[in-house]
Formats: structure tokens, sequence, C-alpha cells
């Protein structure tokens, strides 16, 4: 709430639109799509981005996260694991999804 108020008039009502108006989270999601060249998934999911990836990966997932499923993290892990990419994957109870503490 304190970060919340501290935004600006604008930033605040879009927030409160993307919570409270499933419409507009639709029309977002469509612009969204139509403002990449190729499909949405594959520009952000590190999957797809394995080619050029050179530095080792560290993978933590939030059992309890509502975004993405533990499945799909095992599924990277075992990915890094099949390509030979060094990595770590751990899984946690006590985060979700976006968590940013130490």
């Amino acid at each position: 709430p304190k970060l919340l108020k501290s935004r600006s008039p604008k930033a605040q009502d879009f927030f409160w639109k993307v919570m409270d108006s499933e419409e507009f989270r639709t029309q977002l999601a469509k612009d969204l799509q139509n403002s990449y060249p190729i499909e949405l998934p594959k520009s952000f999911s590190p999957y797809y981005q394995m080619g050029g990836l050179k530095s080792p990966v560290s993978l933590l997932h939030g059992d309890s996260d509502p975004v993405i499923s533990p499945e799909e993290s095992k599924k990277l892990a075992n990915y890094f694991k099949e390509k030979g990419h060094k990595h770590v994957f751990r899984t946690s109870t006590a985060l979700t999804h976006g968590d940013n503490l130490p």
C-alpha cells in the first residue's frame, strides 16, 4: 500500500484497472501480444533463449507460485541438465512468484 500511494495517479489508476477489470486485463494482454513480432511466450521463456546463454543459472521456484507451476520449473531444470548447462535448481515453501528477498 505504501508503494502504491507513492506512485502517480496514472500508475495507481492502471494498477486498479488491472486488479478490478477482466475486460481491461484481456485487452492489455491482446495489446501486448500484438506488440511482439514473435510468439509472446517465446519472447520471455528462458527455454527459448538457451542458445545465447553462457553463464551458470540459479533457478529458484516457490512451491506456492500461482503463476508458474513447479512442473514447468522442473522441465527447465531438466533442460539445463540435458544440455550440460551449469545450474542450481531449488524449490522452497518460503517463495511465491516474483519474490525479491535475499
